[in-house]
């Protein structure tokens, strides 16, 4: 990266609570950019990178960071870090959010790059094929959210890209934006039908945590092939309809109203 940078970094780990974290430390050894703790109440710089602790849930609402306790929450502490910082980013004004996914295992990041992309963010993925840990990456590219698909030695060079006026955004990206939402919807009001849950004023993050779940035990990558497959098959639609009656109470109590990525101040 540059010594200057128009824009913040916030670098999130899934790290179980209560583990030390030397990232910041490690992070500060290689670059000139200032290095902090995204601490409550703290309004992100540019020119910064902001490392918060795996003890806390991350978001930031109106342009300030807020921490809650990982424990004891409604979010799976050490998982759904990534995906809840990203959603909260995906409710920013503008200007422009960008999320950068990088090795790592499982599917952490794609609930949330669903809902960054959905908002007009881009998503960056590091290419699977250069990954220790291809999980992450290759589930944002298996369901297409990617707008771009690069080796590390790369991304530098595209954050900036994307940070200047002039981006334009693959043509692919914006169809999969106004096609992913009718086809998220479509999901949605099959459950409602089967179980009678009506889940679209919840929060996104987890809703779509559970049907990936399905998605990848039937192997089936695309929302649009998975709606298509519910749509068609009682079974796998009751066997959805199953992972949210045995969903906490706690997810269908808290309505919406209303690792590393970088953001454009």
């Amino acid at each position: 990266m540059p010594a200057e940078v128009p824009f913040a970094l916030v670098v999130l780990q899934h790290l179980p609570a209560g583990q030390p974290s030397g990232l910041a430390e490690l992070i500060a050894r290689w670059t000139p950019m200032r290095v902090r703790a995204a601490a409550d109440g703290v309004m992100p710089e540019t020119n910064c990178i902001y490392v918060p602790s795996p003890d806390n849930i991350l978001t930031l609402e109106r342009g300030t960071f807020r921490t809650r306790p990982a424990e004891g929450g409604s979010r799976r502490p050490g998982i759904d870090t990534i995906d809840a910082f990203l959603e909260s980013l995906a409710l920013q004004p503008k200007p422009r959010a960008v999320a950068v996914i990088l090795s790592g295992t499982g599917m952490d990041g794609t609930a949330g790059a669903i809902c960054l992309k959905q908002a007009g963010g881009i998503v960056i993925v590091q290419d699977p094929l250069t990954a220790m840990h291809d999980g992450m990456p290759g589930a944002i590219v298996q369901r297409g959210l990617h707008d771009h698909v690069l080796p590390v030695g790369a991304i530098d060079r595209q954050l900036m890209a994307c940070a200047a006026r002039a981006y334009v955004r693959p043509v692919q990206s914006a169809d999969w934006t106004d096609s992913a939402s009718g086809t998220l919807s479509r999901i949605i009001q099959r459950i409602q039908q089967q179980a009678g849950f009506d889940l679209s004023g919840y929060k996104p993050s987890p809703l779509l945590w559970r049907i990936q779940q399905r998605m990848d035990t039937r192997k089936v990558w695309s929302f649009e092939d998975y709606a298509s497959l519910i749509e068609d098959d009682s079974v796998e639609l009751e066997a959805l309809c199953v992972v949210f009656r045995s969903t906490s109470p706690s997810f269908f109590a808290t309505p919406m109203r209303g690792t590393c990525f970088a953001m454009r101040c």
